[in-house]
């Protein structure tokens, strides 16, 4: 489907300035430019959503919930559920509550998948057997697998890639330097949270699936001194 757009004088101006300096075509960037809104309005509104999420499931915990409570809370875990599920609750509904089929995405990255089953499961098998970041920042595929998965999360997006370029020449930066800055800088990029979870403090509604693996979890490690400063 072909859609077209006028524009006025001014803003077809600053279009052609930004697209100059960014190197690209005027038509590639106001693609980008809608992507990236349509994107980011969704990620807006789950964010929000989210957060009104985590507020019930605390409630739950700490006093009850009211029946629209409830109500309210189990639309918000069906909409939660496209976000943290590499197979989608609507097509396996079996395995909504699967230790193995939850994993942690961006927001745009979930947003994207929607309903797909085609996401490399970074539980089984590492990302680098699919993926590889090169110097400029461009993620290529190195199976067809891996050509799947940035076909679907769009992972080579302009801003994508400004970022990855970023971040590999400061921690080529910070490899070079050895001082005490540096270190603390690297571990504030790449440490873990002050804050892990205590998982032997959580009591899940169902109970714990998987109770041996506590002293497995981060902040065990870190209590027995076991926890790299980076990751």
């Amino acid at each position: 489907m072909s859609v077209t757009i006028t524009l006025n004088d001014n803003l077809v101006a600053q279009l052609q300035a930004q697209a100059e300096a960014r190197n690209l075509s005027v038509e590639a960037l106001a693609l980008h430019i809608l992507e990236e809104a349509v994107t980011n309005g969704d990620n807006v509104a789950w964010r929000a959503c989210n957060q009104r999420r985590i507020e019930l499931i605390r409630k739950q915990f700490a006093e009850g919930l009211h029946p629209d409570e409830a109500g309210e809370l189990q639309q918000l875990q069906d909409m939660a559920d496209r976000h943290v599920h590499l197979l989608p609750r609507t097509t396996h509904p079996e395995r909504l509550c699967d230790y193995d089929n939850l994993v942690y995405a961006c927001c745009q990255c979930n947003a994207l998948k929607q309903d797909a089953q085609t996401v490399i499961n970074p539980c089984a098998e590492g990302l680098g057997q699919h993926l590889e970041i090169q110097s400029d920042g461009s993620v290529r595929a190195l199976t067809e697998h891996g050509a799947e998965q940035i076909a679907l999360c769009r992972l080579n997006r302009p801003r994508l890639l400004e970022a990855r370029r970023m971040m590999l020449e400061l921690l080529r930066m910070l490899g070079e330097d050895v001082g005490g800055d540096a270190r603390e800088l690297l571990r504030l990029l790449h440490g873990f949270p002050d804050n892990l979870p205590r998982l032997s403090t959580l009591q899940p509604p169902d109970g714990n699936a998987r109770p041996e693996s506590i002293v497995d979890s981060y902040y065990a490690k870190r209590q027995r001194g076991e926890l790299p400063e980076t990751y």
